[in-house]
């Protein structure tokens, strides 16, 4: 009690915002120590909310990220109030606030971070990215599986643009297998109309991640009406399974497997369209009509060709390893050698031998033919927000 009357009397002498963010990461050490004065450092830090500064903010989000996992629900609520004026210019303080929502979700205290960072997301478009906000995605992704598909879900119905971008990021920095994301969509007590929305939104949003797009709508397929699981089955046939018969055609049939699963019957009449499709490609044999000339080929190559070394280069921007080893080109050859001084004065010299790596990926069909299309389907999907 002597504490924050002392606390309340510095607050009265003097409204320097530093003075003001050291009283109120004060006031909320007094609260840990003292459960029975959490009432009156919670009005403390009420009253100075309204005046803090950046110095201030700064100090808030810092008392979050060191003392976050022990803070009562109440103070976090408080300097969630004060996190919330941020201004994203401040990098070390969006710095801090990306670790201290982490360090709430590693303590199991879930809701309070999405109450943190959720609507500082939908403000600001270039945090969608999560490259500011340090630790932030990955520690999303290290949830459950149930819980990371509803918050998924709950952000792209949320109807919010950025939110839903900060989804698509989300499950683009998981690495590893596909992320499948099936929940009980019975929790989130959809209608059927919004259950038909999410679904155009997640295969709008997630379409270059078909497997995580396809979960979601056969989770929604799971809980809706005749009506409503026509209308998903369709988007799940098109613009989804054409363009990606490959992989998530592989998973479908694993998943067709499961006779205990709702969705089942859905699966088999997905696949038997596919192969239908497929076999109709088929049977038109090589059109030589329909063959790009040698010059669109070589446009289409050129173009691929710098959206890989655009890719290369922002990778090569994110490596540790640029900080620790220094760049070489090899011009020719399947072999590096090199020579270092040992001790003494003698020369060793080190032989490499190089090895090829792969990787590939599956690009979406239609893509190559009617890309604009494809774009203006995806775009339309994005921006759903009543059933058709």
């Amino acid at each position: 009690m002597r504490s924050l009357d002392a606390l309340k009397a510095a607050s009265k002498v003097s409204t320097d915002d530093n003075l003001v963010g050291q009283i109120i990461a004060a006031a909320a050490d007094v609260s840990l120590k003292a459960p029975t004065e959490v009432a009156a450092a919670l009005q403390l830090i009420d009253e100075l909310a309204e005046n803090a500064g950046d110095h201030a903010i700064h100090r808030a989000v810092s008392t979050l990220m060191f003392d976050g996992e022990k803070l009562p629900t109440e103070i976090i609520a408080a300097l969630t109030k004060i996190a919330h004026k941020i201004r994203i210019e401040n990098k070390g303080t969006v710095d801090h606030l990306g670790n201290a929502a982490a360090k709430l979700l590693r303590h199991d205290r879930v809701d309070e971070a999405l109450a943190l960072i959720v609507p500082i997301l939908s403000e600001h478009e270039e945090l969608g990215t999560f490259e500011q906000l340090d630790g932030l995605a990955y520690g999303l992704l290290q949830l459950d599986r149930v819980p990371l598909a509803r918050i998924i879900a709950t952000w792209l119905l949320s109807l919010d643009r950025n939110l839903g971008e900060a989804a698509r990021n989300l499950v683009g920095d998981h690495h590893g297998g596909a992320l499948v994301l099936e929940f009980d969509a019975a929790e989130l007590t959809l209608t059927e109309d919004q259950a038909i929305v999410l679904a155009h939104r997640a295969i709008g949003y997630l379409f270059l991640h078909p497997i995580t797009a396809a979960s979601i709508a056969l989770s929604l397929i799971r809980v809706t009406s005749e009506k409503g699981w026509q209308v998903i089955e369709e988007i799940l046939f098109e613009p989804l399974l054409i363009n990606f018969s490959g992989e998530l055609s592989d998973w479908l049939k694993v998943k067709a497997t499961d006779y205990t699963d709702p969705a089942q019957p859905s699966i088999e009449r997905l696949l038997a369209r596919l192969d239908a499709y497929l076999e109709g490609l088929r049977r038109a044999g090589v059109i030589k009509e329909l063959r790009p000339s040698e010059r669109e080929r070589m446009i289409e190559g050129h173009r691929r060709q710098e959206l890989m070394q655009h890719a290369h280069k922002e990778s090569e921007k994110k490596s540790i390893f640029r900080s620790i080893m220094s760049r070489s080109v090899l011009l020719y050859g399947n072999r590096s050698i090199s020579y270092f001084q040992e001790p003494g004065g003698k020369t060793h010299r080190n032989e490499m031998q190089l090895q090829t790596i792969s990787h590939s990926f599956e690009a979406p069909r239609i893509d190559i033919i009617e890309p604009l299309e494809l774009n203006y389907i995806l775009r339309v999907f994005r921006a759903m927000r009543v059933a058709p």
